[in-house]
């Protein structure tokens, strides 16, 4: 089990950089999900979770989101999240450690979209 307060900081910094889109994955025994995908829509956040033949989906307000992430990270062991400008990620060990890094996307392409380590392109 990690140690939840190291946890709760970790998710609150993810939170803080208000995600797009978040992963859960590295599902533990026992859990009958084996991935989790969380999307910011309108009205807060759509979580689908998703087992071996279906998906189960929730609706919850971007304030609830530190409460749902806190309870899926006990079935799952890792979480990548993103927005704009940065990748997230919190990884819990075997032994519960709990790992958090904040990776700077690069801006690529002519349309915006970004990418991991790539350089911007230019015009001249």
């Amino acid at each position: 089990m990690a140690d939840r307060t190291e946890l709760q900081t970790a998710l609150a910094q993810v939170v803080q950089g208000v995600p797009k889109r978040l992963i859960l994955s590295k599902s533990s025994k026992g859990n009958p999900y084996r991935k989790a995908e969380i999307l910011q829509k309108k009205a807060g956040y759509q979580i689908a979770c998703y087992t071996e033949k279906q998906v189960f989906h929730e609706n919850i307000a971007a304030e609830e989101l530190l409460t749902k992430l806190t309870e899926q990270m006990e079935q799952f062991g890792q979480l990548n999240a993103w927005n704009d400008g940065f990748e997230f990620m919190v990884m819990v060990s075997a032994k519960g450690k709990v790992h958090y890094k904040k990776k700077q996307l690069q801006i690529s392409g002519k349309n915006g979209q970004t990418a991991v380590g790539a350089q911007a392109d230019s015009h001249n």
